[in-house]
């Protein structure tokens, strides 16, 4: 079972990934709306060209996505490991129990 703060990060990270689709959406929807204005000929291919500020924004946005995305991973392949050194963890503990340090 994930720690409450793998879960904090990986709904964080959730919500993280949730905002970026919705902006990339909202930005593709934009940017089909003015193709279909010049198709419309209400602007001119040449406007149309110079408002192509959204494709940075997209650029941008995968850029945050993809940052996301290995984050998460990251959080997920260490709470799936966890379970599995829980074990190992509690050997060392019960044959060092006065320990202080782990070179002890």
């Amino acid at each position: 079972m994930p720690s409450p703060s793998a879960l904090v990060f990986s709904s964080r990270f959730l919500s993280t990934i949730r905002a970026i689709h919705a902006a990339q959406r909202k930005l593709r929807a934009q940017l089909d709306r003015a193709a279909e204005l010049v198709d419309q000929e209400v602007y001119t291919p040449e406007y149309f060209v110079s408002r192509r500020q959204p494709d940075s924004q997209l650029a941008e946005l995968d850029r945050a996505l993809t940052k996301a995305n290995a984050r998460a991973l990251t959080i997920d392949q260490e709470c799936r490991g966890a379970p599995a050194m829980r074990p190992r963890l509690e050997h060392v503990i019960e044959a060092c129990p006065n320990a202080v340090t782990t070179q002890e």
